[in-house]
């Protein structure tokens, strides 16, 4: 998802890209960061083509949201 919009694998780079464009005041120097949620079961099959967009949408800063077992 993107800004709470279900996005398909062919489409994030243009997402991505919309989402950089449009938020790109908010950041400084207009760098901007995504952060990937997922759970632990998730494979790199499925976050390879969300980071490789994120690269090609020139943005630097991938973060990954996790959950600390107990």
């Amino acid at each position: 998802m993107i800004d709470n919009q279900v996005v398909s694998n062919e489409n994030l780079k243009v997402g991505l890209d919309h989402l950089r464009e449009k938020s790109k005041h908010l950041f400084k120097d207009g760098e901007m960061s995504i952060m990937i949620q997922a759970d632990e079961n998730v494979g790199f099959e499925k976050l390879h083509p969300m980071m490789v967009a994120a690269a090609y949408a020139g943005i630097k800063h991938v973060k990954f949201a996790v959950l600390q077992k107990d």
